[in-house]
């Protein structure tokens, strides 16, 4: 992963300034874990930053709740 990719990454997950939620579940953490080791340098410090207190306030689990249990439609 490139810092590019490490930047797009963030820029993906982490909430917009609309809006107060952003993307969480467990690949997320681990994509925004790598992107942290990926962002070098001083003008980079602010990035990191923001990362590193989503992980710290995001939601844990799974993003995904299945409604379908696996024999019928009915519940």
């Amino acid at each position: 992963m490139s810092a590019t990719a490490a930047k797009s990454a963030m820029n993906i997950a982490l909430p917009s300034i609309t809006s107060k939620e952003g993307m969480y579940g467990i690949n997320v953490r681990e994509i925004l874990e790598k992107s942290v080791s990926k962002l070098n340098g001083q003008e980079m410090e602010y990035d990191k930053g923001m990362i590193n207190k989503y992980l710290a306030t995001m939601l844990q689990g799974e993003c995904f709740i299945s409604m379908f249990i696996g024999k019928d439609l009915t519940g």
